[in-house]
């Protein structure tokens, strides 16, 4: 089929058109009320505002604009038979020509001083994008469906400028579709679930296990041997490690409560001469826990940090830290 070009041809319809950005607000707050408006549009006058403004964008009024654009993944897209109508109206198209058969369908268009342009979308196509076994028009309405894509193909790529960009919604409606498997949707469900939980549970059960020993040695605290090391230490006016073996923070640090119960313990255990020395060995690590611990716990930290400044306020002390 061959087309002349039709000119465009504009109605007296100013009174529904927004002059400025209060008006489209207020026409999009009514039109989302109305109940002969696409479901695209309805109770959403966020949706309807952004297809006037594209429909200002591509010379349609904002009824044709709702009719003509549709929200498909969240993103605007014009339907086919709207392409066609925006690139004839342009005055720029100078032939259309559509082949359409079981096999495939064929578009040729031609743009004044350019070259015909043709575009192909085939059933193996189709077959191979996972399209023809896919529910609804793909089954219903195949040779339609293999005409919209060609026709898509031809029209974006010559003329780019009369659709700004526009997507065409028979072809984005099948961008995020999946090839089709013999298998069903509750077996493929059902194989999905299995595998999300063969990944979780092991770490679930690790994440509990960790959390049930933490417990347990917080209640024990820790064995006779570290506590008689950490003693020591806080004889000596040592510090608490913080770190692993590898000099990372500790599993301690991560959640505060083992380490502060660990220093707290030992500055009760400690003599008055003791206390100063042990505040300030432990100094930096307050001060690191105080910024890096959980928030819940960084309170109770600071506390701690100031305590244990005033404590290592003598000249001896202050030359530890």
């Amino acid at each position: 089929m061959t087309d002349a070009a039709v000119p465009a041809r504009r109605q007296d319809i100013n009174s529904m058109i927004p002059r400025d950005f209060d008006q489209a607000l207020k026409a999009a707050e009514v039109l989302a009320k109305s109940s002969i408006v696409p479901k695209d549009f309805q109770n959403n006058p966020g949706n309807v505002l952004v297809a006037i403004q594209w429909g200002m964008e591509l010379g349609l009024p904002p009824l044709q604009a709702m009719q003509n654009i549709a929200v498909i993944n969240g993103r605007p897209a014009l339907w086919g038979d709207a392409v066609l109508a925006l690139v004839r109206a342009s005055g720029l198209l100078e032939a259309i020509e559509e082949e359409v058969t079981d096999a495939g369908a064929r578009c040729t268009v031609k743009r004044r001083g350019e070259a015909p342009v043709t575009r192909e979308f085939t059933a193996e196509d189709a077959k191979r994008a996972g399209l023809l076994n896919k529910t609804g028009p793909w089954q219903q309405y195949p040779k339609r469906m293999l005409q919209m894509r060609a026709r898509a193909f031809a029209l974006r790529d010559v003329f780019p400028d009369v659709l700004k960009g526009m997507a065409v919604a028979e072809e984005i409606a099948d961008i995020d579709h999946a090839p089709a498997s013999p298998e069903g949707d509750g077996e493929r469900l059902a194989r999905g679930v299995a595998g999300l939980k063969a990944k979780l549970l092991p770490q679930a059960e690790r994440i509990e296990n960790g959390a049930e020993a933490a417990s347990e040695t917080e209640r024990k605290g820790p064995p006779e041997g570290e506590r008689q090391k950490k003693k020591t230490a806080a004889k000596k006016g040592g510090s608490l490690n913080v770190h692993a073996a590898d000099g990372s923070v500790a599993a301690a640090v991560a959640t505060g409560g083992d380490w502060l119960t660990e220093y707290r313990r030992l500055m009760a255990a400690a003599g008055p001469e003791e206390r100063p020395g042990l505040a300030a060995a432990n100094m930096p690590a307050l001060r690191m826990l105080a910024k890096r611990a959980p928030e819940a716990m960084r309170d109770a930290f600071q506390a701690e940090l100031e305590t244990a400044e005033a404590l290592a306020s003598t000249p001896e002390q202050e030359a530890m830290l």
